[in-house]
């Protein structure tokens, strides 16, 4: 899927430079000049880091708090840390991966606790939505094949090529969607979706079955509102 992205981005003038590094910049406030691990020389008006970040957990690794492997607070269902009177939520923590029920702490999720609410809730984990704009919309939820192979996780995919719209309808635009799912049972595990319209209809739809442990089989039950200027069928 990345690929249609990559294809986007270089049709638009972006030259892309993929498995190479940035080893240092050099320059003034007007030109810089970006040295890559391969030795080439990149000339530049202004450059922009998106790196990621690392979570800032200081004050809970000295309140002795227990940590994962990669720095954020381990917590339960219910955002309570290793100190049952101490909760945590945001970027820092830990969260419980929602498609395969798994967090590297693995424990709490049983437990009751009254907090503001009335009624305690467990927090149900993350699916790792995300859509971003570049040039044309790409969005996913749920597990990437990718990933799925990283874990030797046996799955079963289809990929669609289609149109946001009927093809007779004026101005339809190409549209392209991939879903995952378990063979044996025939749950989503993922999903993803690229073109230029109706992109975030179609995650919003597909992340809410993912939330309700939907299979492939309850997809073609669902019923939206149909119209040619929205749905290609």
């Amino acid at each position: 899927m990345t690929a249609l992205l990559d294809t986007e981005l270089r049709h638009q003038g972006i030259h892309l430079h993929l498995g190479d590094q940035l080893t240092h910049c050099e320059g003034d406030i007007e030109h810089v000049r970006c040295h890559l691990a391969s030795g080439q020389i990149l000339e530049a008006d202004q450059v922009i880091l998106s790196v990621g970040v690392r979570p800032d957990t200081q004050v809970a690794k000295a309140a002795g708090l227990a940590l994962g492997q990669a720095g954020h607070i381990q917590v339960n269902a219910y955002q309570q840390t290793s100190d049952p009177d101490i909760y945590a939520a945001g970027d820092a923590v830990e969260t419980l991966d929602q498609v395969f029920a798994e967090s590297s702490n693995g424990s709490g999720k049983d437990v009751w606790l009254p907090t503001m609410c009335f009624r305690a809730r467990p927090y149900p984990g993350s699916l790792g939505t995300g859509i971003v704009r570049a040039f044309e919309v790409a969005g996913i939820t749920g597990w990437s094949e990718k990933r799925l192979q990283a874990q030797g996780r046996i799955y079963e995919t289809v990929t669609v090529n289609d149109s946001h719209h009927a093809g007779y309808y004026p101005g339809a635009k190409p549209l392209t969607l991939k879903i995952l799912w378990e063979p044996e049972t025939g749950r989503l595990l993922g999903a993803q979706v690229t073109g230029f319209e109706g992109i975030d209809k179609r995650l919003d739809i597909l992340a809410s079955a993912l939330a309700a442990e939907m299979t492939v089989e309850d997809l073609c039950h669902i019923r939206v509102g149909l119209c040619a200027a929205f749905w290609s069928r």
